[in-house]
């Protein structure tokens, strides 16, 4: 079996980099920054439509800016189809990507607050001392180092997700399609670091977009098993972009607040659960309408009452995000990127003594 790509070129697979229930990744033999995904055999089976999403994706990618300038550098802001790969029969069988040297999932900066346990992904994995020190000085959370940076990296987050919600044309021109994810998590996020004028520019990188929904006036093309995680689970319907404005806004609360939204602490009048699901579909967000119902535990939460720190704009984009009966009425990536972009110029050297600690 041999593979080639979308320009006839003949794909060589270098050594097997990752694997998962729908495909495997491997390493590009001929170019150390690509990485080419290649879909088991039922999957392609069973996901009828793949193959129609993975030509939509490759096309509009021929359309559509999704990238990231940074610096002298555009870097592409997420695992969209580079050439689609076929196989010897002529079958669509994966894409090549790009592969992201020394990056780390969010999830472990989301969790990275122990610096016994954060970023061990690095420190035992790839057994690279350099790049845990790198990490650990950038990103364990520490209200008075490091927050400034979680901050450039919720606007750095938030930028790359505008460019998907609504994708636009290069000439500027809005397009007959809408991108749902569906399943925004940390752990579909990769973070990594690149070197501009003696300083590190901090990158996110939005893994798995070939599992997302496209739709256009016409037609919608989606997975089969559409995946959804708890945690990041908007309450309700429908699910469109602004169920994914809800998944944005938790993982920019976690990063910036050390906690999750619907942390809940204590007795609370809904006593029919205690998972973050319950407390997000009983609308129990530390700083909304039902707050008078939740305990003094999450009331005087320390990483709750961070949220006093941030500018009322800020403040105000998460009570719509979380706090709203109507699900339109959550920020879109744009506004979270504008009035995080404001509240960096107007702190620039006066965060290391904002925030409050334990």
């Amino acid at each position: 079996m041999y593979y080639f790509n979308s320009i006839g070129k003949k794909v060589l697979l270098g050594k097997e980099i990752g694997k998962g229930a729908a495909a495997k990744v491997f390493a590009d033999s001929t170019n150390p920054n690509i990485a080419i995904k290649l879909f088991h055999d039922e999957i392609l089976i069973k996901e009828k439509n793949l193959i129609h999403r993975l030509q939509k994706l490759f096309e509009l990618t021929k359309i559509v800016d999704f990238t990231l300038k940074i610096g002298p550098h555009a870097k592409s802001l997420g695992s969209f189809p580079g050439e689609l790969v076929f196989n010897s029969s002529k079958q669509l069988v994966g894409y090549q990507m790009e592969l992201i040297q020394n990056g780390i999932n969010l999830s472990e900066i989301v969790e990275g607050r122990n610096p016994s346990t954060a970023f061990q992904s690095i420190k035992i994995k790839k057994k690279d001392p350099q790049l845990y020190n790198q990490f650990i000085k950038h990103f364990l959370y520490d209200p008075n180092s490091t927050i400034y940076n979680r901050f450039v990296l919720c606007r750095n987050l938030a930028l790359a997700f505008s460019k998907m919600y609504p994708p636009i044309a290069k000439t500027g021109n809005l397009i007959d399609l809408k991108i749902f994810n569906f399943d925004i998590k940390p752990q579909n996020i990769i973070v990594y670091m690149v070197p501009v004028a003696g300083k590190f520019a901090i990158v996110p990188y939005i893994l798995d977009l070939d599992n997302v929904t496209l739709k256009t006036k016409t037609q919608i093309l989606s997975p089969v098993s559409p995946q959804f995680t708890p945690h990041y689970k908007a309450p309700g319907l429908p699910t469109d972009e602004y169920y994914d404005y809800f998944s944005v806004a938790v993982i920019l609360y976690q990063l910036i607040f050390d906690t999750h939204p619907f942390t809940v602490r204590g007795e609370t009048r809904f006593r029919d659960g205690d998972t973050a699901e319950y407390y997000i579909n009983n609308h129990c967000f530390a700083w909304g309408k039902n707050r008078k119902f939740l305990s003094d535990g999450t009331k005087n939460d320390w990483r709750h009452n961070n949220f006093n720190k941030v500018s009322p704009e800020i403040q105000n984009l998460f009570i719509r995000a979380f706090d709203s009966q109507i699900p339109n009425q959550r920020p879109t990536p744009l506004e979270w990127f504008e009035e995080l972009r404001k509240f960096l110029i107007n702190n620039q050297g006066k965060m290391h003594n904002m925030f409050q600690s334990a």
